[in-house]
Protein backbone atom coordinates (compact mmCIF):
# COMPACT_ATOMS: atom_id res chain seq x y z
CA UNK A 1 0.00 0.00 0.00
CA UNK A 2 2.95 2.06 0.70
CA UNK A 3 3.87 2.00 -2.72
CA UNK A 4 1.02 3.49 -4.04
CA UNK A 5 0.90 6.07 -2.16
CA UNK A 6 4.06 6.75 -2.92
CA UNK A 7 3.66 6.46 -6.51
CA UNK A 8 0.30 8.86 -6.32
CA UNK A 9 1.86 11.35 -4.50
CA UNK A 10 4.91 11.39 -6.70
CA UNK A 11 2.72 11.59 -9.63
CA UNK A 12 0.54 14.51 -7.60
CA UNK A 13 4.03 16.52 -7.75
CA UNK A 14 5.02 15.99 -11.18
CA UNK A 15 1.89 17.57 -12.22
CA UNK A 16 1.87 20.52 -9.91
CA UNK A 17 5.40 20.73 -11.29
CA UNK A 18 4.07 20.82 -14.88
CA UNK A 19 1.07 22.80 -14.28
CA UNK A 20 3.08 25.60 -13.03
CA UNK A 21 5.91 24.99 -15.81
CA UNK A 22 2.39 26.26 -18.02
CA UNK A 23 1.43 29.14 -16.02
CA UNK A 24 5.18 30.53 -15.95
CA UNK A 25 4.80 29.99 -20.08
CA UNK A 26 1.53 32.05 -20.23
CA UNK A 27 2.53 34.92 -18.44
CA UNK A 28 5.88 35.02 -20.15
CA UNK A 29 3.51 34.64 -23.82
CA UNK A 30 1.23 37.42 -22.07
CA UNK A 31 4.27 40.13 -21.17
CA UNK A 32 5.68 39.55 -24.85
CA UNK A 33 2.80 40.11 -26.29
CA UNK A 34 2.12 43.35 -24.57
CA UNK A 35 5.89 43.69 -25.97
CA UNK A 36 4.39 42.94 -29.54
CA UNK A 37 1.88 44.99 -29.11
CA UNK A 38 4.45 48.57 -27.68
CA UNK A 39 6.51 47.27 -31.25
CA UNK A 40 3.67 47.66 -33.57
CA UNK A 41 2.78 50.87 -32.21
CA UNK A 42 6.47 52.24 -31.90
CA UNK A 43 6.42 50.74 -35.81
CA UNK A 44 9.82 48.83 -35.21
CA UNK A 45 10.39 45.88 -37.45
CA UNK A 46 13.47 44.94 -35.70
CA UNK A 47 11.62 44.28 -32.51
CA UNK A 48 8.53 42.53 -34.12
CA UNK A 49 10.43 40.60 -35.78
CA UNK A 50 12.35 39.56 -32.78
CA UNK A 51 9.10 39.13 -30.12
CA UNK A 52 7.36 37.57 -32.67
CA UNK A 53 10.27 35.41 -32.85
CA UNK A 54 10.15 34.90 -28.72
CA UNK A 55 6.52 34.11 -29.16
CA UNK A 56 6.88 31.61 -31.77
CA UNK A 57 9.43 29.62 -29.34
CA UNK A 58 6.87 30.28 -26.00
CA UNK A 59 4.42 28.39 -28.11
CA UNK A 60 6.38 25.42 -29.02
CA UNK A 61 7.15 25.38 -25.73
CA UNK A 62 3.83 25.05 -24.16
CA UNK A 63 3.01 22.83 -27.07
CA UNK A 64 5.08 20.65 -25.39
CA UNK A 65 4.09 20.83 -21.52
CA UNK A 66 0.35 20.52 -22.71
Amino acid sequence: MDGIINAMTSVKEEIANELAKLNETNKDLAKENAKLEQAKEDNDEFQIDRISSRIRELESEREVQD
